[in-house]
């Protein structure tokens, strides 16, 4: 576990990546909202200082036993129920979730391009208009993982949830998309550190 903030933040960076730069992206994620459209019902994302959304994994550079390179992440599925349209509307429903991993500067511009993308899935979530939020009535999603080579690509990366509520037909009726801000960095030896705003593609232990 790294025990000083300092020494981590001198540490923690991806690539080329300057530090002036690293901050200056902290600070931009640090004031993006969740994104919503559409007719969507009650949501709930894992993302705090206590409970992070996703976790990212590093291995070690088998040429240099300091250097830790990032490569998967992992996501929290979201907390997702039906909506209530009144007594006449359906009772339950079906939603879906995906992630994006996207990398700071993969295109060759100074902007977050999507790297890899999971799998969307999907459930039936059901109205909690009796008891809100309650955990019998949201759909049973899972965590999914897809790999992110730092060493290849370097920089930063960072996660997007997707929630998604369907139709009948199968198309969607709703959308919630939401930044991770909170990360939990996962080293081979045991280490561990929950990071924020993104992920760093190398990890430097002095």
């Amino acid at each position: 576990m790294f025990t000083s903030s300092l020494r981590y933040a001198l540490t923690r960076v991806g690539g080329a990546v300057a530090l002036a730069v690293v901050a200056a992206l902290s600070l931009s994620q640090g004031v993006l909202a969740d994104n919503v459209s559409g007719v969507h019902g009650h949501y709930r994302i894992t993302d705090s200082p206590s409970s992070p959304g996703a976790t990212c994994k590093y291995v070690k550079d088998q040429s240099s036993p300091k250097e830790f390179w990032l490569s998967q992440i992992t996501a929290v599925a979201p907390s997702l129920w039906w909506p209530d349209q009144g007594a006449s509307s359906a009772t339950h429903g079906q939603v879906g979730w995906r992630f994006l991993a996207q990398n700071y500067g993969a295109s060759g511009t100074p902007s977050y391009t999507t790297v890899a993308v999971s799998a969307i899935q999907k459930a039936i979530a059901y109205k909690d208009s009796q008891h809100p939020y309650g955990r019998t009535t949201k759909a049973h999603l899972t965590p999914q993982t897809v790999g992110a080579n730092g060493k290849i690509l370097g920089t930063t990366f960072r996660v997007v949830i997707n929630a998604l509520w369907y139709k009948s037909d199968g198309s969607v009726s709703g959308k919630v998309s939401h930044v991770g801000k909170y990360y939990l960095e996962k080293l081979p030896n045991g280490s561990s550190y929950i990071g924020t705003n993104n992920c760093p593609g190398l990890i430097v232990i002095p």
